[in-house]
């Protein structure tokens, strides 16, 4: 409970929708983790959360916790982002279950559009192999094989994007938004993703085969703002419920 009053009492309230976290030394990482994992009702241990954010840019609330970028707030880990990642390991051959809800907090930036090419807001993104040797210091990093991004063209999307596949369905500010993401799990060869993402309740499925691996070790899951870096503008995102499950006896 003390933890919860502080992150509290450490916000300072810019506008009604983007509150920011004033006092960035006030928690550790791990305390922000326990307190993000009580926040989305996460599922799994709060050790596999991990804080990929400049704490000036994220913001827990009682109910979710948003994820805030400005022009300086955002540059971390070599990119402008404001995410947590989850490493909630499986097999390759295994199905998982991701179930997650947020909204986009409003800005005219989703209504007029911006420069940058992409803006994502979770992924699946492939790691070193520890069981090989790699680390990131010698692994090739690429672009998430498998993510939600935001799209701008005359109106604003949510596009599930693969290598080969996109699903776009038409998103707005203030929104709510909860995707249900099934993925199985294959290397060198097409996984399956199917399932649905429901706008304020009207539901939009999708089913489809890709190749969603770029090694054979676990792909981790992220969630935030990452978004490219000619993008200034005030973008927020917050997320309501996350929580990750292993699909047992699929037929």
């Amino acid at each position: 409970m003390m933890i919860r009053k502080i992150l509290y009492l450490c916000l300072t309230w810019v506008s009604v929708s983007y509150p920011v976290n004033a006092m960035a030394a006030c928690c550790s990482d791990e305390q922000y983790a326990a307190e993000v994992k009580r926040a989305i009702g996460f599922n799994q241990p709060a050790d596999e959360l991990f804080l990929e954010a400049n704490k000036k840019a994220i913001a827990i609330k009682d109910d979710g916790v948003q994820f805030i970028l400005t022009d300086n707030n955002s540059y971390i880990f070599n990119g402008e982002r404001s995410e947590m990642s989850v490493q909630s390991p499986y097999q390759i051959g295994d199905t998982v279950l991701y179930q997650f809800s947020f909204r986009l907090l409003d800005s005219p930036v989703f209504s007029e559009g911006w420069d940058g090419v992409w803006v994502i807001v979770a992924q699946w993104h492939d790691q070193p192999d520890p069981r090989k040797g790699e680390t990131w210091s010698n692994y090739k990093s690429s672009s998430p094989p498998l993510s939600y991004q935001l799209e701008y063209d005359d109106r604003l999307y949510l596009v599930l994007h693969s290598a080969n596949h996109d699903e776009r369905i038409p998103v707005l500010p203030n929104q709510q938004i909860s995707c249900r993401t099934q993925v199985h799990w294959l290397y060198e060869t097409d996984g399956q993703v199917s399932g649905w993402c429901d706008v304020d309740g009207v539901r939009h499925p999708f089913d489809f085969s890709d190749d969603i691996m770029i090694n054979d070790y676990y792909h981790y899951f992220k969630f935030g703002l990452y978004r490219d870096k000619n993008i200034d503008e005030l973008m927020g995102i917050e997320y309501n419920a996350l929580t990750i499950s292993e699909v047992k006896n699929e037929e």
